[in-house]
């Protein structure tokens, strides 16, 4: 037979090609689709935005200000709105799953809670704050351990919302006058939302510098994060304005509140305990 031959006792043996050494590489395209698709998208599944106008599904945003500003206690009376589904400032609020990373003044931030949620119940997880005072998201080399175990947490607990009072308090031994920095932290921001629920939206609460109305920091910083809100103390109470929005209106007052003094208990001397929380205020 042709390319055939006997031997070790009649056994048959065929001629084969070798086979190349190097294998071709898969061509690894980066996936596309024609923009003819989104002519006719179905948007009767989109449940709209988190808070109308404010907060969207899948992005970060900032509310930032000086010391004593009211930022804490504006984004703790949102907490609570986001947790019962009750409007926040006559916007409707669609009802979510919080966490709040409250890094600075544990006490403080506890007390206020306390009061906002005096006469409300919750299932579990449905507004949650995180038992800790440090919590370091980036580092210099590598994925910071905290990170990983905020992804782990969020995942569990499919948290639709979360907080993270301060930036400062959330990054490390990294500058915040470093543009390199600042973009590797939003980055870690975006991660967290790619990589945990597609819809999670994240609030960053950040500090203005020592003169003027600005973010602290690089100015990468105003680049990268998709909203802005500037929450600034005034002579007869506070305010919040947007300062920028990518997928909505921008440049306006959002609303003005002042602050209620209420009492929470009584200490281990009978005297009262108290806080303050935020009365939104209509000047329309």
């Amino acid at each position: 037979m042709d390319n055939q031959e006997k031997f070790d006792g009649g056994l048959e043996r065929k001629e084969v090609p070798l086979k190349s050494e190097t294998k071709e590489p898969k061509a690894n395209f980066l996936k596309t689709a024609c923009v003819n698709s989104l002519k006719n998208m179905d948007w009767s599944k989109d449940e709209g935005d988190i808070v109308e106008g404010l907060l969207k599904e899948g992005e970060h945003s900032a509310w930032f200000g000086k010391r004593s500003s009211g930022k804490t206690l504006l984004i703790l009376h949102l907490a609570k709105c986001l947790a019962t589904g009750d409007p926040f400032f006559n916007r409707d609020v669609r009802q979510s799953k919080v966490l709040y990373c409250g890094l600075e003044s544990p006490k403080g931030y506890q007390k206020r809670i306390s009061a906002l949620l005096k006469d409300t119940e919750f299932k579990d997880h449905q507004f949650d704050y995180l038992q800790e005072t440090l919590l370091t998201l980036l580092q210099k080399t590598g994925e910071a351990p905290d990170f990983k175990k905020l992804k782990e947490l969020v995942k569990a607990n499919a948290y639709d919302v979360v907080i993270i009072d301060t930036l400062a308090k959330s990054f490390g031994r990294n500058s915040e006058n470093s543009n390199d920095d600042m973009n590797a932290y939003f980055q870690q921001i975006e991660r967290l939302i790619a990589e945990t629920n597609k819809k999670l939206h994240v609030i960053i609460v950040h500090h203005t510098g020592h003169q003027g109305d600005n973010m602290r920091g690089g100015s990468s910083a105003e680049c990268s994060v998709e909203a802005m809100f500037l929450v600034k103390k005034l002579t007869d109470g506070f305010k919040f304005y947007c300062e920028k929005n990518k997928e909505d209106e921008a440049n306006y007052d959002v609303g003005f509140f002042k602050t209620e003094q209420v009492v929470i208990g009584t200490n281990a001397k009978g005297k009262d305990v108290n806080t303050v929380i935020v009365n939104e205020v209509d000047k329309s």
